[in-house]
């Protein structure tokens, strides 16, 4: 049977909103929904759908790409290129290259993929979508559809078994560089809602890793310290930073602050602060607490849309 038919009759097959199904088929290929009027393809998991399930309890499989093989190669690659950067660079290149990640850092990942996309915490023009997923390419955290609804995820079971990257459960090594996201193979539909409303979301979700390799072969063009300072370097401060975060944060099983994760992270080091408000933009609570992203979001957001407590 082709991909995205569904045969009549079938659990597959589509209906209104909370329609429930009679049967299941273990593993085929559906377009659903609000994926189906957006292209984009993913496939049941294979447990029986009891016909008390309705569609938005569905938990959904990607199948478009592995994007953990292809991030994981990705910082590899980067990290090699730290042996070039101390032969050839300057400490001028190394103190912008740090410089430009706290900026990624602040005003593309931390403000957007986490707080924009992930959380809603605040709104703000069409124009952020777009900039946050563009500028993110120099920390390279993959595609936001699959970021911001796996780490939904994350707040839906956090520190639990469940926990898409516990390192209670999955290991703290294996959280760390980020391996957990090949255990990921399903995400829930509930994780995805709104999220393909944005601008960009669909076109950065289809071609991420071409506009990545052209970003990348532009830069070397120009030079190729240009790139190991402007891009490689920076996503291996991602790495690390939100290494920290996924797996010191929670190593004791719980959310705890970190001064050391928030000086790489524009702000997210305060993690215990964001789980007791996730919808929160602003996650540093005291006077000395540095949320670089929450200085950049209250640049930007519109004054009467936004969560802050």
């Amino acid at each position: 049977m082709p991909r995205g038919i569904a045969q009549p009759g079938s659990a597959l097959a589509l209906g209104a909103r909370g329609r429930r199904f009679e049967s299941y088929y273990p593993d085929q290929f559906v377009d659903v929904a609000e994926w189906l009027r957006n292209g984009l393809q993913i496939r049941f998991m294979q447990v029986q759908v009891l016909s008390s399930t309705p569609i938005n309890k569905y938990i959904l499989k990607e199948e478009i790409m592995n994007n953990s093989t292809k991030l994981l190669s990705i910082h590899i690659f980067c990290h090699i290129m730290i042996v070039p950067a101390i032969l050839y660079g300057e400490w001028w290149m190394w103190g912008f290259s740090f410089l430009w990640w706290q900026w990624v850092a602040a005003t593309s990942i931390s403000s957007g993929y986490h707080r924009y996309f992930s959380h809603n915490s605040f709104k703000t023009g069409n124009w952020y979508s777009w900039y946050s997923q563009f500028i993110a390419l120099f920390a390279n955290p993959g595609p936001v559809l699959t970021w911001a609804s796996t780490h939904r995820m994350h707040h839906y079971y956090s520190d639990t078994e469940k926990d898409p990257h516990s390192p209670v459960f999955k290991g703290f090594w294996k959280v760390y560089t980020s391996y957990w996201g090949n255990d990921i193979k399903y995400i829930e539909r509930r994780a995805t809602v709104g999220l393909l409303k944005r601008p960009g979301v669909k076109w950065f979700y289809k071609n991420y890793y071409k506009v990545i390799l052209l970003l990348a072969i532009i830069l070397i063009i120009i030079d190729p310290l240009v790139f190991i300072f402007l891009m490689a370097i920076p996503i291996v401060l991602a790495f690390h930073g939100y290494g920290l975060i996924n797996a010191w944060t929670h190593k004791t099983g719980k959310p705890t602050n970190s001064a050391l994760a928030n000086l790489l992270t524009g702000g997210e080091g305060w993690h215990e602060n964001h789980h007791k408000r996730p919808g929160d933009w602003k996650i540093g609570k005291k006077w000395w607490q540095v949320d670089t992203g929450s200085y950049w979001i209250r640049l930007i957001k519109n004054e009467n849309n936004y969560k802050h407590n």
